[in-house]
């Protein structure tokens, strides 16, 4: 018998020795687990509920579901550094799934499904807080995943003066034209919108082949896969990659596009309410107390107020994006349109604020 396994006989003769209420404290404790958004659906088309996958811990996944089911919704915006999503499918009309997590950070799912047998399959989908998850029904939950390119360009240059003052990071358009006439990269330039988009930039003497991932924390991460060069000169890679939420290369922070993790929309009948309101929520008491002095009938979101704020807008208008520019002003414009009812329309954002000084000029504090 190996060493670690007489350990292990060890360690369970001294747990049948020790008192019952002791032997329970060595159980795991199961808690019920309750969901803070649930999505429900039909698919025509059974065959597609084969290989569907019990959970969904990143942006790419949920995208291959939703692309694969075909539907038609808009994709929900989830927050993927605090969420996870529980998966069910049957061929019955009704199904409910019943969470459980232990404290040793396994999350179990239990389907209860209807034994009518119906054209298709229905789906539900469970979002829940991910924190301290380690499995899922067994299965290891991922804490970052890989990203792909849009368009990638290699080619070696020759001038070692333009090696210099090179930025690994590029975020707008007259940077990477610069970049482009420099170092002449063979192919037109690529059109890249950098509200969505970001370069990313690499050289040495060795050639260089890349991997890019993402991680829950929203940072994109690089990481090359090296082989020894032939040739004078020095290899280059220069990549565009979609940012899906993500606020930074390698801890620096971006600019651009910032996506909500959830966002809240409503009306309220008395205009009086609206006096005072604050435009930037930083503390539970704040949000607790707007939730309550508007009674707002959505449930309260969790918030993490060491990694994110509340954007309060009230507008007729919907649609809301939110930028941060280079100066780590975050700018929110609207782009729809609602039609005039009595009192006023809020909307309420959630959103990282890695990077973020102010709101439309107005200090973070």
């Amino acid at each position: 018998m190996r060493i670690s396994q007489s350990i292990v006989v060890l360690i369970a003769l001294l747990a049948l020795c020790l008192p019952g209420w002791s032997r329970m404290a060595l159980l795991p404790v199961v808690v019920e687990v309750t969901p803070t958004q649930t999505i429900k659906g039909a698919v025509a088309e059974e065959k597609l509920a084969i290989d569907t996958p019990e959970f969904i811990a990143t942006p790419v996944a949920l995208q291959e579901l939703w692309a694969k089911w075909k539907i038609t919704t808009l994709l929900p915006a989830i927050d993927f550094s605090k969420s996870i999503i529980a998966v069910g499918t049957t061929g019955g009309s009704i199904l409910n799934l019943s969470l459980t997590q232990d404290n040793r950070g396994n999350m179990k799912s239990i389907g209860m499904a209807t034994m009518d047998l119906v054209p298709g399959f229905r789906y539900v989908l469970q979002v829940v807080n991910r924190e301290g998850v380690r499995t899922f029904n067994g299965v290891e939950v991922p804490t970052r995943w890989s990203i792909y390119p849009v368009a990638e360009f290699k080619g070696v240059v020759d001038n070692p003066v333009l090696h210099g003052n090179v930025p690994e990071l590029i975020t707008d358009a007259p940077t990477l034209q610069q970049l482009w006439d420099n170092w002449t990269v063979a192919g037109k330039m690529p059109t890249v919108d950098f509200v969505t988009q970001v370069v990313v930039v690499d050289f040495a003497e060795w050639v260089y082949s890349y991997k890019y991932y993402q991680n829950i924390s929203g940072d994109i991460q690089v990481e090359p896969v090296i082989t020894k060069g032939n040739g004078p000169g020095t290899r280059y890679v220069i990549a565009v990659l979609n940012r899906d939420g993500a606020v930074s290369v390698s801890g620096k922070i971006l600019p651009g596009r910032r996506i909500p993790s959830a966002t809240f929309t409503g009306r309220v009948k008395d205009l009086s309410l609206q006096k005072g309101t604050p435009t930037i929520i930083t503390t539970p008491e704040q949000l607790a107390g707007l939730w309550q002095k508007w009674a707002i009938a959505d449930k309260m979101p969790e918030v993490d107020f060491g990694t994110q704020l509340v954007i309060v807008s009230i507008t007729n208008m919907y649609g809301p994006q939110y930028t941060l520019d280079a100066k780590g002003d975050l700018k929110v414009q609207f782009t729809l349109f609602l039609r005039n009812t009595s009192g006023f329309r809020y909307v309420i954002s959630v959103i990282s604020n890695a990077g973020v000084k102010s709101v439309d000029g107005v200090a973070v504090e």
